[in-house]
This record gives structure tokens, C-alpha cells and sequence, in this order.
């Protein structure tokens, strides 16, 4: 397998900034389209999230193939997370690869950790693919103290 990256821009509205999108794939096919996107989220202590909260920071998609076998088994790991989701409302007793998964500072870090201990053991295929991922992780970790992991399944 062979670690393929895409990196494009998702043009938004006249206000705002171009919101870039990297995509990786080691075991996902190029025609799968169910994925997770990872990303920093904007708060402002005056309003509620809104959608373009999520458009602030660049995100991360993840295949669900990839995610399958190299994310899911230490996501699955954070929950239920401590605290509520924030746009909802209501307790995050389990991942949701339908919807937005809300992770504090704290279980982002706790995630970007398991990540790089199960890297140090994987093929070196997979450690490249960890290394991208955990690439991210690093930039994203002091862009917000709130993060979100979204599904389209």
C-alpha cells in the first residue's frame, strides 16, 4: 500500500477565508466517499457555535477504511467524553461516525498520544500514515481548546 495525500480548497463564502482540506488514504480506495474530518473549532466567548465555526481552521479527512482499521480502536477509547456536546447539548456517551463527536484540549491530546504509541509499532507503511495524521494533530493542538470529529456516514 502507498500512502496517497490530497490537499485542495473548499472556496467559501466572499468573508471569509479559502478552508483547506487535507485528505490521506493508505487502505482507502480513491472512490470512497465516507469519511471523518477532524478539525480545530472557533469559540467566541459572545456567541454559540455556527457553522462557519468549523471553516475557521484547515481539517483533516480520514477514509473510512483507513479509519477502520488505524483510528477507530482509540477514538472508541475516549468515550464517553467528559464533557457535553456543545452544540446539541446532552452527554457524548459514544462515537458517532453520523454526526459531530466534540473533543476538549485534554481528549484531543489523549487521542494525538495513543496515535503516536500505536505508530511506533505499526508497518512502516502505516507509520507514514500516522505521521501525516499526527502532523495535524500538532499543528491543530493550540489553534482552539475545542475540536470536533464529523462523520458523513
Amino acid at each position: 500500500m502507498e500512502l496517497r495525500k490530497h490537499t485542495f480548497t473548499r472556496p467559501e463564502n466572499k468573508d471569509s477565508r479559502e478552508h483547506i482540506v487535507t485528505e490521506i488514504r493508505l487502505y482507502s480506495e480513491n472512490r470512497e466517499r465516507i469519511f471523518l474530518e477532524f478539525c480545530p473549532v472557533y469559540v467566541s466567548e459572545n456567541t454559540d457555535i455556527q457553522a462557519k465555526d468549523f471553516d475557521t481552521f484547515d481539517s483533516l479527512r480520514i477514509f473510512i477504511s483507513d479509519y477502520e482499521k488505524l483510528v477507530s480502536p482509540f477514538i472508541e477509547k475516549l468515550f464517553p467524553l467528559k464533557g457535553d456536546d456543545p452544540y446539541y447539548g446532552g452527554a457524548q456517551e459514544k462515537f458517532d461516525a453520523t454526526g459531530e463527536n466534540w473533543l476538549c484540549a485534554e481528549e484531543w491530546l489523549r487521542l494525538k498520544d495513543m496515535l503516536a504509541e500505536n505508530s511506533r509499532i505499526s508497518s512502516p507503511e502505516e507509520q507514514g500514515f500516522y505521521d501525516e495524521v499526527l502532523r495535524y494533530f500538532a499543528w491543530a493542538e493550540n489553534k482552539s481548546g475545542l475540536f470536533c470529529i464529523s462523520g458523513n456516514l
